[in-house]
């Protein structure tokens, strides 16, 4: 009905079904306009049929101001409703537009598994509920090993017949594959902006960073260096940066304004500056101190970073950190025996006693949790207070990773 009832808007102003919305390559008219009108003005057509026809103009800010509000999944379908519309919405200029102007939304959970040969599985996160499936996101392939997500875009291992690192949107089926760099890694996280100056307008293809956590003397030190990729340059860089040795857990970079953060052992966060190439350990909130590595995890909210504990002593509880010079500020706790309450009202037959609950992940306050000994995930949305049944896990691996993953139309492109 949604797909019809756009289409049929569509029709009904253009007054000619088969005129395509066309996008002027003409760009003596930008000087002095911002991106979005400018947009705007291009798409701005008249269809003039026969004379004795009164010419009929449509204005494009309506249709484009409902189809920046629509998310991805939607534009999908609508590129079905006919070629015009798929190319259209499919152009750089668009997409461009589109990226400037639209939010990203949380779209689900990225399981990966710690063995290179077990598939990754995803929960879908939506306001009807969430449910699991295998994962085969677009044109991702099966064959791969997912080491960081980062506002729609994927990196990953193949351990197909070419083993390389590529950078990937599954929502585009786009894959750029990374020239190779010298040595191995810890972890590997992505840093890149949704917000406007996302996407090189030679190119038009997004502009990100690809941080490697390294050794910086295998077998030798435990200290800890930066090796960086640019897809503007297309090469790896080694960073100036050293932090004194320590161990990531979850190994995860949590991405957020130009700031990469990896939670580490010894109550420590490990910190990134990609603008200032800047690092440095920083200490987690210290009423949570006492809390394992297995009780918490880091994420992100609004661009701020979020810290999340869940113990029998603290319960539930949500820290807030605005810059990693700055003091921790917590923003939630609900006691243990109140999350066990609700818990238990929710799934009978689940017994939190007995069994240790693990957060797994955060994004925009969607907590997955993992209730061990049960093997079973379910997600707490902190807006709604909700409480719903994710999925049953046959067997769960401990070292697995979780991202949160947001699907968006950012262009990856070659030069």
């Amino acid at each position: 009905m949604e797909l019809y009832s756009l289409s049929k808007r569509l029709r009904h102003f253009t007054a000619a079904p088969t005129q395509p919305i066309h996008l002027s390559s003409d760009k003596s008219y930008l000087n002095g306009r911002t991106d979005t009108s400018r947009f705007l003005e291009s798409h701005r057509c008249s269809v003039v049929s026969d004379p004795q026809v009164p010419r009929r103009e449509w204005d494009a800010d309506i249709l484009l101001n409902i189809l920046f509000r629509l998310d991805v999944k939607s534009l999908t379908r609508f590129k079905c409703v006919c070629k015009d519309w798929q190319h259209n919405l499919g152009s750089p200029l668009f997409l461009k537009n589109y990226v400037q102007n639209s939010v990203l939304r949380l779209t689900g959970f990225i399981f990966q598994p710690h063995m290179y040969l077990i598939q990754s599985s995803y929960i879908r996160v939506e306001t009807s509920g969430t449910n699991m499936w295998e994962m085969f996101l677009g044109g991702l392939p099966e064959d791969v090993y997912i080491l960081a997500s980062c506002n729609g875009l994927l990196c990953f291992y193949s351990i197909s017949q070419e083993p390389a690192l590529y950078v990937c949107n599954p929502a585009n089926k786009q894959c750029l594959k990374l020239p190779p760099s010298s040595g191995g890694y810890i972890s590997i996280g992505i840093a890149f902006d949704y917000e406007g100056g996302s996407i090189d307008s030679a190119t038009n293809s997004a502009k990100f960073k690809l941080v490697k956590v390294v050794n910086a003397q295998p077998m030798i030190s435990t200290d800890l260096r930066f090796q960086i990729y640019s897809s503007e340059t297309r090469s790896w860089k080694m960073s100036n940066a050293t932090c004194k040795g320590g161990i990531l857990l979850k190994n995860k970079g949590i991405y957020l304004r130009g700031v990469l953060y990896w939670l580490g052992e010894c109550k420590r966060i490990l910190v990134f500056d990609v603008r200032t190439e800047l690092a440095l350990w920083i200490l987690r909130p210290c009423a949570a101190k006492d809390t394992c590595s297995s009780s918490s995890c880091i994420g992100e909210s609004n661009g701020t970073l979020h810290y999340v504990s869940l113990t029998k002593t603290l319960g539930l509880c949500v820290w807030s950190l605005e810059h990693y010079f700055g003091e921790w500020t917590l923003e939630y706790k609900m006691s243990f025996e109140d999350f066990k309450e609700q818990c238990e009202l929710t799934f009978p037959k689940f017994l939190v006693d007995k069994s240790a609950v693990t957060p797994l992940a955060f994004k925009d306050w969607v907590l997955p949790l993992l209730i061990r000994g049960k093997d079973q995930v379910i997600v707490y949305d902190f807006k709604n207070r909700k409480m719903t049944w994710a999925c049953s896990l046959k067997r769960y691996d401990p070292g697995a990773t979780v991202f949160s993953h947001s699907m968006s139309l950012v262009p990856l492109n070659d030069a």
